[in-house]
C-alpha cells in the first residue's frame, strides 16, 4: 500500500480490482493469516523410499518423489544442461510446441535456498518465440494403483524464479478412468499475469481432493505443468518434493 494506506495503482487492473501482482500479495498475506487455523495434510514427502511400491504403508504412489534419479525423456527442442538425460528426472518428460526451447537441470535443494536439503529440484529454463508456444513438464506414465472410492490429491513445491511475456502457467492433475478423464486440479493465469517478473512465486501447491467414482477403473493419474508464452519471452520454474497420493 501507499504511505496513506491506499492501494498502489501498479497493483490494480482497473483502479479497483487487483491485478496478478496485487492478487499474489493479497493471497500471500491471507495465507499467512489463515495458516494457524487451516487444516493441513501430512507433512511434505521427505524420503525417496516413501512410495507404495516399496511399502504398502505409504499413501504416495509416485516413484522418485524427491527427483534424485535422472534419466527421463527429452522432446525436440529440449536439452539437458549436463548432457544426455542427466538433467531430467526419472519418470518425467519435457516437451515443447512451436519453436520454443528449454534447458532442463536437476538442482540440489539446499538449506540456504530452500529450507531443506531433501532431494533435487527439476528446473526448466523455457524460452518462447511466438504467441501460443508452450513448454511442458509431465509424467511419462500415469501413476497407479488407484481404485474406485480412493481419494486422490497431489502436493509439491513449485517456484517461478523469473518470467517475461508469459501468457499463463497451468498445472493439471488428470485421473484417467474407464468412464472418462477427470481433471482433479488446474491453475491458469491470464495474459502476462501469473506469475510475472514483478511477483515471482514460491510455495507449496496442494490440489483439492478427488474421489474416484464408484465402478470406475483407474488407468493412471498424470501430473503436468505447462508454461505458455504470449510472444518472445522466458520463464524459469522449479518443481520438487512431488507426491501423488491417497488421502
Amino acid at each position: 500500500a501507499s504511505a496513506d494506506g491506499r492501494a498502489l495503482t501498479s497493483m490494480l487492473s482497473d483502479s479497483v480490482h487487483p491485478n496478478a501482482v496485487g492478487a499474489y500479495l493479497v493471497g500471500k498475506a491471507l495465507a499467512a493469516a489463515l495458516a494457524p487455523i487451516a487444516f493441513t495434510r501430512a507433512p511434505l514427502i521427505s524420503s525417496n523410499a516413501d512410495v507404495y511400491s516399496v511399502s504398502a504403508l505409504s499413501k504416495n504412489r509416485l516413484s522418485n518423489p524427491l527427483m534424485v534419479n535422472s534419466g527421463g525423456t527429452l522432446g525436440a527442442g529440449v536439452t539437458s544442461a549436463s548432457g544426455g538425460t542427466t538433467g531430467i528426472a526419472q519418470g518425467w518428460q519435457a516437451a515443447r510446441t512451436g519453436a520454443a526451447t528449454a534447458v532442463v537441470s536437476l538442482v540440489d535443494r539446499t538449506v540456504a535456498d530452500d529450507g531443506d536439503a531433501l532431494g533435487k529440484k527439476q528446473r526448466i529454463a523455457a524460452t518462447g518465440t511466438a504467441d501460443g508456444e508452450t513448454v511442458t513438464l509431465s509424467l511419462i506414465t500415469g501413476v497407479t494403483p488407484f481404485a474406485a472410492g480412493d481419494v486422490i490429491y497431489s502436493d509439491f513445491i513449485f517456484s517461478v524464479n523469473s518470467a517475461s511475456n508469459v501468457k499463463y502457467i497451468l498445472a493439471n492433475l488428470v485421473c484417467a478412468t474407464s468412464i472418462g478423464n477427470f481433471t482433479i486440479w488446474h491453475n491458469a493465469g491470464s495474459a502476462n499475469g501469473y506469475p510475472n517478473a514483478q511477483a515471482p512465486f514460491s510455495g507449496v501447491v496442494r490440489t483439492r481432493d478427488f474421489k474416484v467414482p464408484g465402478g470406475a477403473g483407474v488407468t493412471g493419474v498424470n501430473l503436468s505443468v505447462v508454461v505458455a508464452f504470449a510472444g518472445v519471452g522466458n520463464a524459469t520454474i522449479d518443481v520438487s518434493r512431488v507426491r501423488v497420493a491417497t488421502a
